[in-house]
């Protein structure tokens, strides 16, 4: 009976942290492909004309970089999902004794977390890009439309 409560638990958080592994390297693809557009979407605009012409400040122009940063952030934390290695859990071959065995749930709980939360960061910083993307967006278009 311990034995079976024992690996379903086990085999419950390795399915979960899969699932996060999972979820991290779709929110990677999708910042990779986010990234791609936005960085053409500013090399083909003419900001960097726009700034010398009408001497727009450092800070003005830092508005239409903040998006990279979060874009990056979400990237890093999301491929820290996929990458973290340091701390797994032992293997899940039962323990002798039960005091072990509840060692190596908390172990394998523990590890579950460090990966949700990490992956966690990442949604968060997915959204903060997303946020600041419609700033620059809003930006570009409120004052900075038929300036060429």
């Amino acid at each position: 009976m311990l034995q079976e409560t024992y690996e379903r638990k086990i085999s419950t958080y390795k399915e979960e942290i899969a699932v996060s592994e999972k979820a991290a390297e779709r929110v990677a693809e999708f910042m990779i492909l986010f990234q791609g557009v936005y960085f053409a979407a500013i090399s083909f605009s003419e900001l960097k004309r726009m700034q010398g012409m009408f001497h727009l400040s450092a800070g003005f122009m830092t508005i239409f970089l903040l998006p990279f940063g979060f874009f990056l952030l979400a990237m890093c934390f999301s491929m820290y999902v996929v990458l973290m290695t340091k701390g797994r859990p032992a293997p899940a071959e039962p323990p002798p004794n039960k005091e072990k065995r509840k060692e190596r749930v908390e172990e394998w709980k523990e590890w579950r977390d460090r990966k949700y939360n990490a992956l966690r960061w990442s949604y968060i910083f997915v959204a903060l890009a997303l946020v600041s993307l419609l700033i620059s967006m809003g930006v570009y278009l409120t004052y900075l439309p038929g300036m060429s």
